[in-house]
């Protein structure tokens, strides 16, 4: 492999990376603002079956943001190392 193929590898590697990091960021960011919404639905006294549909999306929304991370952590520690 010449040093222009190398080189454009490795470019390519660094962008995937940028890529998986900053979607795991707006995942976790994701999950905040379902929090935050929770809180104010709460606080407003919505009725309860609203509370519970939220409740479900916040869960699937921690699983899906855990599950990227762990996918994630692999390539992250090859990237790195």
């Amino acid at each position: 492999m010449n040093l222009g193929t190398y080189s454009m590898l490795i470019m390519f590697l660094y962008l995937v990376r940028i890529l998986l990091i900053m979607s795991t960021i707006s995942r976790l960011f994701l999950m905040i603002l379902q929090k935050l919404l929770l809180f104010v639905l709460i606080r407003k006294k919505v009725p309860l079956s609203l509370l519970i549909i939220v409740d479900i999306k916040r869960i699937f929304a921690i699983h899906w943001g855990l599950l990227t991370l762990f996918h994630t952590l692999p390539i992250l520690a090859y990237l790195f190392l």
